[in-house]
């Protein structure tokens, strides 16, 4: 059976590749349970369509993006991190969203991503849990109405509509437990408490109190969304599941400044000094790496 792979223990899975090679502990995989197929597009909800590693679903869809700006979408750390080097900072390649459209394969603004920025990896002190968030800027700008920062981490008991294309069943060689259609839910924040899995800070507490409402995998990156004077506003991004059965969502609101920063242009990472990873290679769930002698004069060949 499908298991969705603990946050606390190791790497989420989202795109079907984890980003460490230990041994991890799991829980079972949350359906998209007491949710229903959403009725209208949300202008600024989008599906990340990595082409490396390419997702285990026909469709493309590795995780949720919210539009935040015309060349800007907002999602989780750790979608922004499958690459060989794990780098914070850097150029992808065969990156895209599709951004507007109820549907994974249709409709919409498809754009390219030619750059990304994590809040933080796995080697900062500290880990990422927490900081689980990233930006991706796009080639080409998007028409797509963005939806603007929560202006406060909500209260326990604060209604959130929740959302994504997450799996619906266990089964991951079942296409039919990849939903191509949008679905969402309505839901609450709960007391950070009820989330034992939960980081020191900087995590949102969010499902109903049994589990029964929650988010499921491939939802990471998605939205919890929250009303502020009649609009939608994103106050976390899915980052993993909790033991309890609800899910852990990093609080977007504690790193505006950062975001403003990344997008305004007045304080953006320098990239990553990238490694030589000639030779890197797919192993299932985990990056390796082909050790071999380099013939003289051979030039070597950088990626990210």
């Amino acid at each position: 059976m499908r298991k969705w792979i603990s946050p606390r223990t190791a790497a989420v899975l989202t795109t079907g590749v984890a980003v460490t090679a230990t041994v991890m502990a799991v829980w079972p995989a949350q359906a998209v349970v007491g949710g229903t197929e959403s009725t209208h597009a949300y202008s600024f909800m989008g599906s990340f369509q990595p082409s490396y590693p390419a997702p285990p679903r026909p469709d493309g869809h590795g995780c949720g993006v919210e539009v935040l700006a015309p060349q800007w979408v907002l999602t989780a750390g750790h979608c922004a991190g499958k690459n060989p080097t794990g780098a914070k900072a850097g150029v992808p390649r065969g990156w895209k969203v599709r951004v507007g459209s109820l549907d994974t394969s249709s409709g919409g603004e498809v754009a390219e991503v030619d750059h990304y920025y994590r809040l933080a990896t796995h080697n900062d002190e500290g880990g990422f849990w927490g900081r689980d968030m990233a930006l991706m800027h796009l080639r080409t700008p998007v028409r797509a109405e963005p939806v603007r920062i929560a202006s406060t981490t909500p209260a326990d008991n604060t209604p959130v509509r929740i959302m994504g294309w997450g799996m619906t069943c266990d089964d991951s060689t079942n296409s039919a437990c990849y939903p191509t259609r949008l679905r969402e839910a309505d839901t609450v924040v709960q007391p950070i408490s009820t989330c034992p899995s939960h980081a020191a800070s900087g995590e949102l507490c969010v499902g109903s109190a049994d589990g029964s409402v929650a988010a499921s995998n491939m939802d990471s990156g998605g939205p919890a969304l929250v009303r502020e004077g009649g609009q939608w506003a994103v106050a976390g991004v899915v980052s993993g599941p909790d033991e309890s059965g609800k899910t852990l969502y990093t609080d977007v609101t504690r790193h505006a400044g950062w975001i403003d920063g990344i997008i305004s242009g007045t304080h953006v990472p320098a990239d990553d000094e990238i490694p030589n990873v000639e030779g890197a290679a797919d192993l299932g769930g985990c990056v390796g790496s082909v050790v071999s002698p380099r013939p003289p004069g051979r030039r070597t060949r950088r990626c990210c």
